[in-house]
């Protein structure tokens, strides 16, 4: 047999080892997450933090328009200072 295709059989078998035995301890963490998460969902913390989330949404969305409305602002304020630009 050729060498590099021994070497790269070996790579291979010890690369399939490490995602099976990763996916060996992650799956236990996954189930538990999940349990837990259902937990959360049905608690009145969830509630809370969708109204934070909800709040935060409408903050972002309000700036986005404010800094919109500056920059305006800011556009008109130098059309004055140059008299050459046309209005």
């Amino acid at each position: 047999m050729e060498p590099g295709l021994i070497i790269a059989s070996a790579a291979g078998v010890a690369g399939l080892g490490i995602g099976l035995g990763t996916a060996v301890r992650l799956i236990p963490v996954y189930a538990g997450a999940r349990g837990e998460l259902k937990d959360f969902d049905d608690s009145s913390r969830a509630a809370v933090y969708d109204d934070i989330e909800m709040l935060e949404r409408e903050r972002r969305h309000l700036c986005r328009h404010t800094r919109r409305l500056v920059s305006y602002r800011r556009n008109l304020s130098t059309r004055h200072e140059h008299p050459h630009t046309p209005e």
